[in-house]
């Protein structure tokens, strides 16, 4: 019997829900039987117990249900102290506090989310002289603590850069950042990845 396996045990009356873990060997039991299964490692067991991670996707906020909106509005109002009861703040959107209490975990505005991480941007720029100089500028009226840049060498009057930076100290949304880097004289494409 390998050791590396997974003790998993089921009860009789929820065959599919895991009771234990543990990182032996595999065991299944029903109604009194059990199966001895040491065919999988713990790391190998993909079954529909284990908990999946989350994935995140980025969505314009007029594509997302009435509903999620209001639940964010409703956080944004305790957050900021515009009242500091869930009644109070759901009763002002117009939700429920089950609704709220029920997605108030699964939406966050973005510029929130993102928040202390590292964003990386992707910019194509002319090659003119002073477009990277006035781009780094935009970052450091923003807040933003570039960590890394990197440019390749210009073909055809363009060229890609890179730059990696720290959103922790941001005095404007990323959105903003976004907007007055594509706005800026020379900047032919601006992307941004979340890193």
């Amino acid at each position: 019997m390998a050791a590396s396996c997974l003790i998993r045990v089921f009860s009789a009356k929820f065959l599919r829900k895991p009771v234990a873990f543990s990182r032996k060997v595999l065991y299944s039991i029903a109604h009194t039987h059990t199966f001895d299964c040491p065919s999988k490692t713990y790391d190998e067991w993909e079954g529909p117990f284990l908990e999946k991670t989350p994935k995140f996707y980025i969505v314009e906020a007029a594509a997302l249900p009435e509903i999620f909106l209001k639940v964010a509005e409703a956080k944004r109002m305790l957050e900021t102290g515009e009242t500091d009861k869930v009644n109070e703040a759901t009763k002002a959107v117009g939700i429920s506090r089950s609704a709220f209490y029920k997605y108030r975990d699964s939406i966050a505005p973005f510029q929130n989310l993102m928040a202390g991480r590292i964003i990386t941007f992707q910019l194509m720029l002319k090659n003119k002289s002073g477009v990277l100089s006035s781009l780094l500028s935009i970052f450091a009226a923003c807040g933003a603590n570039i960590l890394t840049i990197n440019q390749a060498i210009p073909t055809g009057g363009r060229a890609m850069v890179t730059v990696s930076a720290e959103t922790g100290e941001l005095k404007c949304s990323l959105e903003e950042l976004l907007r007055r880097i594509e706005g800026t004289s020379g900047v032919v494409k601006a992307e941004m990845v979340a890193g």
